[in-house]
């Protein structure tokens, strides 16, 4: 990343793009819950409605869901009491957003987005070492170079993730790669949830012959 050395250095909301990786997470009663999600691109019309409504200091996402009981769920924010924070990486480093408000939004073409709702237009670096992971572990596809391979994925977080890969497997660590995100429905049936794209940071020889490969 550049210009990781500059501390005092701060990004705007509107800085944010759909190359940052980003995340929600939610404070209640002294238990941080941490909500993956992703940048909702929008076309000159759909901007200019949110702007007219929540002003410049918003965010738009994609509707933000959590593995809840092994099956992906749309998150709920009305009501609730937690405390909120925005994380955003991106290619100048970890920022912050403390104390959001998020809205979910359905536009006047019908499509419905989560809009997150800052106090202040810039953030401040954050320490990605006090983020938390989630436990998935679950067999899921990599892309790489066009071909396709299985992995088991072990945790995702919003400043990574960790998979295993086979024996069999010949993932080029110097290559960036899209991982297909999986769900499964009521019925049993595989869902892509998002394509998300990474590159490799480490790797490490685990046992039954599997490498782990944490992103970064």
């Amino acid at each position: 990343m550049s210009n990781t050395n500059n501390k005092n250095i701060k990004i705007k909301i509107s800085d944010i793009t759909a190359d940052s990786t980003l995340s929600v997470i939610a404070t209640l009663e002294g238990k941080k819950i941490e909500l993956p999600t992703k940048y909702a691109s929008l076309t000159a019309e759909e901007r200019q409605e949110l702007v007219e409504i929540f002003g410049e200091k918003f965010l738009p996402l994609e509707n933000i869901l959590k593995l809840w009981q092994d099956r992906l769920r749309e998150v709920g924010f009305k009501g609730t009491l937690s405390k909120l924070e925005l994380i955003a990486i991106t290619n100048d480093g970890v920022f912050r957003w403390d104390n959001v408000k998020i809205s979910k939004h359905v536009l006047t073409n019908g499509r419905s987005l989560h809009v997150v709702i800052v106090k202040l237009l810039e953030g401040e670096r954050y320490n990605r070492r006090r983020g938390i992971r989630i436990n998935i572990d679950k067999a899921m596809k990599l892309e790489q170079e066009g071909k396709l391979y299985s992995v088991i994925v072990r945790d995702l977080s919003y400043c990574g993730m960790a998979f295993a890969e086979t024996s069999e497997n010949q993932i080029n660590p110097t290559m960036p790669f899209v991982l297909h995100l999986t769900d499964n429905d009521e019925d049993g049936k595989e869902l892509l949830v998002s394509k998300i794209k990474g590159k490799v940071h480490n790797q490490k020889a685990t046992e039954k012959d599997r490498k782990s490969t944490r992103l970064n």
